[in-house]
């Protein structure tokens, strides 16, 4: 018993002792630069988006102009995300979907709201081909 306590002291002292205060900031500084951030054409910030329209200006507008900022000090101009990290390839894009059967309605406003969408979760991910019939995963 003394020997599982050791360890499971010891192995929560390395889990929860590599919280660097470097690792914080660069997680704030690259939220604040792409999910934070307002987007110029409709004044919203990237978790305020609710159309397919919105998004693609969010992409074309926020996401590229962060993501290949040309005033970087550097000989590469589209090598530095933020000034600090090198691009190492393309950037990809992902889908995240969650069921539409994820959250429940009171059944006295089941007529007015037909689709609810719980927060994002593994356990409600929908996994579901999106797109044409004959499109790739």
């Amino acid at each position: 018993m003394i020997n599982y306590a050791v360890f499971l002291a010891l192995i929560s002292f390395v889990a929860l002792a590599e919280c660097s205060v470097q690792k914080y900031f660069f997680t704030k500084i690259i939220g604040d630069l792409f999910v934070n951030s307002k987007t110029t054409v409709q004044d919203k910030s990237f978790v305020e988006i609710s159309a397919i329209d919105d998004i693609w200006d969010f992409l074309d507008d926020e996401f590229l102009t962060s993501l290949y900022q040309t005033d970087a000090p550097t000989t590469d101009q589209n090598a530095m995300v933020y000034y600090n990290n090198k691009l190492l390839g393309s950037p990809r894009i992902r889908m995240l979907k969650v069921k539409n059967t994820s959250c429940t309605v009171a059944k006295s406003f089941s007529r007015e709201i037909i689709e609810c969408f719980s927060n994002y979760n593994p356990a409600v991910e929908d996994k579901q081909r999106f797109g044409p019939a004959n499109s790739e995963p």
